[in-house]
């Protein structure tokens, strides 16, 4: 139910909610009754947080932004005031350059120690061990007679791929290269097998 909230009007220019009194009815001459000291809202409930207008001498429920501008809230992780306002971003993946969200390069990552060359060797392990797994269950196709045996330039090509794959986390030292580039080319009949 609605209801007539009579509010210290210097007060709530500090955004403070100071109630003089609450009425079901309106109190007409609310002005004199309060000597010109008091603001009307009427409403449900009186907002948590308000924010005196003075063009219509009224309060409203207090923006985010003004809530933060006052001290009555604090920016979260992923939440940054761009332009008086509130955005939120992925703080993992993006930053803040000249107010504007932007991704991270992979630069920002080395330089936070998010890749470091371990975590790149590590990634290169897995992926070698997830490209051996699609190797070998082409090689048990082949044993078991699903699939035709490889041919000489084949076999040369996954004698190749194979030992490149064995070098790849030991011969990898500069990290401003993504190891991804360095991997070595599936076959086509591994590919159909890699997940």
């Amino acid at each position: 139910m609605k209801k007539y909230i009579y509010l210290d009007r210097e007060k709530a220019k500090e955004g403070v909610s100071l109630v003089f009194e609450i009425s079901e009815t309106k109190i007409e001459t609310y002005k004199e009754y309060f000597e010109g000291n008091a603001v009307e809202f009427h409403g449900e409930d009186l907002p948590h947080f308000i924010t005196y207008l003075k063009e219509s001498d009224s309060i409203r429920s207090a923006t985010e932004e003004e809530k933060l501008e006052r001290g009555d809230r604090v920016l979260n992780d992923g939440e940054v005031l761009i332009n008086g306002k509130i955005v939120s971003y992925d703080s993992y993946s993006q930053k803040i350059v000249d107010e504007q969200i932007v991704d991270k390069t992979r630069q920002d990552y080395i330089n936070e120690g998010t890749i470091t060359l371990d975590s790149e060797k590590e990634k290169a392990r897995t992926q070698r061990e997830k490209e051996y797994t699609a190797y070998q269950k082409l090689a048990n196709n082949i044993f078991m007679g699903i699939e035709e045996k490889l041919t000489e330039d084949e076999s040369a090509d996954i004698k190749v791929w194979h030992k490149a794959w064995k070098d790849v986390p030991n011969n990898y030292t500069n990290i401003n290269i993504s190891i991804e580039k360095i991997y070595p080319k599936r076959s086509d009949r591994i590919n159909y097998y890699y997940n």
